[in-house]
């Protein structure tokens, strides 16, 4: 593996990003890149309810106040990440909308494939990409009755010191896991290529079946013993299945089955003969 960078990159080209997009994208028709900002979600969102179209993407080098899912904070350390949110406006039913994560889990793993091919990239349902067990990408849709906005965050170019102690055992970069050098603006483009691409099939219909077929294929989480947590409870099973709309098929120890539209799943720990 290559080192990571020591130094402070560049900051981010819009226009080398938006380069790589074809000139009839949807996403990415627009690219903001801000030195700076609370949350590149709250951006795109008031520029949503201000009227603005779909595809206008919002990258920032530092988000003071990312999120993640749950309410939970995500670290944007300055220089070393993809930060960005994208406006949607998606037509099809809103019941079909909690597609959207899927869908940007797929045109991530699609970026990076055609950036970086040799990386093993893997998708934890729902809303996360790993390495190695690892987790270097998370996923966060927030959704309004007029539009969506998809936020996304890659780790990108962090050494292991860039992390918080606690994290390191359970986070990873682009960097840290390829052996080639790696260039935010080629993966971010290819990234937003990938979702244009997406965007533009019958995802709403038919064609989220080979969405799912894609993802289940690159699952960390299939054919393993998960722990599910939804709310107060806690559920242990084995993580079999993807159903039509993405949903994840749990086989209990009583031979019932379980079918978890939502709810945080993690790989249980193998015990040892000592415990």
């Amino acid at each position: 593996m290559s080192a990571p960078l020591k130094h402070s990159p560049l900051p981010l080209d819009r226009d080398a990003i938006r380069a790589a997009l074809p000139e009839h994208a949807v996403i990415g028709r627009e690219v903001r890149v801000f030195a700076e900002t609370a949350s590149t979600s709250d951006l795109a969102r008031r520029a949503a309810e201000g009227g603005a179209e779909e595809g206008l993407v919002f990258f920032a080098e530092r988000q003071t106040a990312g999120r993640g899912r749950r309410g939970r904070t995500w670290d944007s350390a300055p220089g070393l990440g993809l930060w960005f949110s994208v406006v949607l406006r998606p037509l099809v039913p809103r019941e079909r909308w909690s597609r959207l994560a899927l869908l940007c889990a797929a045109a991530v793993r699609r970026g990076l494939h055609a950036t970086l091919p040799e990386l093993p990239v893997q998708w934890k349902w729902p809303n996360d990409l790993e390495c190695g067990g690892r987790k270097f990408c998370g996923i966060l849709i927030e959704a309004s009755a007029r539009y969506a906005i998809a936020g996304i965050g890659v780790n990108a170019l962090h050494a292991a010191a860039d992390f918080a102690p606690e994290l390191r055992a359970q986070a990873t970069s682009l960097a840290l896991e390829s052996a080639a050098p790696v260039e935010r603006e080629r993966v971010a483009g290819a990234i937003l290529r990938a979702l244009d691409e997406l965007w533009q099939t019958d995802w709403g219909g038919a064609s989220f079946n080979a969405i799912c077929g894609e993802l289940a294929l690159h699952s960390s989480l299939l054919g393993q013993r998960v722990l599910l947590s939804a709310g107060s409870r806690t559920i242990e099973g084995v993580a079999e299945m993807l159903d039509s709309e993405g949903h994840l098929g749990l086989l209990l120890d009583d031979g019932s089955r379980l079918r978890v539209t939502s709810g945080d799943i993690s790989r249980c720990r193998l015990k040892s003969t000592e415990d």
